[in-house]
């Protein structure tokens, strides 16, 4: 007996706006600022490169110890609290000090301020892009149960995988249709605190501004705990949580926008000048 399961045409219709969104917005601020600062793309690549070394290679290596020593693992999923304080650490601590040494060792003798816009752009573009790239997974087990229907659908797929995926399709079934809308705004404001802690963190690698690194790990992972407090329920409402982590996002992109135009701006070295910066 077929269960029935259909995915509402509005919610393939708002995925749909929501991927092409977080395709564009990276690549249109890409090429914006680089028309605006005549800014190398070099910066950009050490910013994705930096997220896949730290976020996704070391952050995840700290998950799976931490995560797997007997009761402490269960400590931290079963405590909402504690969960979210962890996981806003984590990301703050691992992606701050990737941020810290890629300005420091990686763009050592790449020039001007700039650099940390077209860097937080690689660093928070490429987040999108993967959020992105998951999206498109949840388009095509839409596509195909609305066209196969869902058990006709899971009667292609090996036995092991039946019940992944019928929880998959029945939580994007009973997923409101604006939903999906609301997680491209998230990565708007997801990638605008990227860039603004990446201005942070360059002013400490370069600019002799130490406090500001563990100033952007603080501000980072008390973000990142409204997220964790979300999904483990401690607070209900998804929008009350994208509005505290917006206003985090608008705040820290004040202070950073005075620090840039404080910051002294290097000069590009040339064969009259070939002095280096500082180590």
């Amino acid at each position: 007996m077929d269960s029935g399961i259909l995915i509402p045409q509005s919610s393939v219709l708002c995925m749909a706006v929501s991927l092409a969104g977080m395709v564009l917005a990276p690549v249109l601020a890409v090429v914006f600022l680089k028309k605006r600062t005549g800014q190398k793309l070099y910066p950009l690549l050490v910013g994705a490169l930096t997220f896949f070394v730290f976020v996704r290679f070391l952050e995840n290596i700290l998950h799976q110890v931490v995560l797997g020593v007997p009761g402490a693992g269960d400590m931290i999923l079963n405590n909402g609290w504690v969960y979210a304080i962890y996981g806003g650490l984590a990301a703050g601590i691992f992606e701050e000090i990737g941020r810290f040494v890629a300005f420091k060792k990686l763009l050592r003798n790449e020039r001007g301020k700039r650099i940390s816009l077209m860097y937080g752009l690689g660093h928070g573009g490429i987040e999108t892009l993967l959020v992105a790239l998951s999206l498109v997974s949840t388009m095509t087990l839409a596509f195909a149960v609305n066209k196969m229907g869902l058990d006709a659908y899971i009667a292609t797929i090996p036995a092991a995988s039946a019940d992944t995926v019928q929880n998959a399709a029945e939580s994007i079934a009973s997923q409101p249709a604006w939903i999906y809308l609301l997680s491209f705004l998230e990565r708007l404001v997801a990638m605008g605190l990227h860039l603004s802690l990446s201005v942070l963190v360059y002013g400490a690698a370069r600019c002799g501004k130490k406090w500001l690194l563990p100033a952007a790990i603080g501000i980072h992972a008390f973000s990142d705990m409204f997220a964790g407090l979300y999904q483990k329920g401690i607070l209900a409402n998804v929008f009350l949580t994208e509005f505290l982590i917006l206003a985090v996002m608008v705040i820290t992109a004040v202070f950073a926008r005075k620090l840039y135009l404080e910051y002294p701006d290097e000069k590009e070295e040339t064969a009259d000048n070939p002095e280096r910066i500082p180590q």
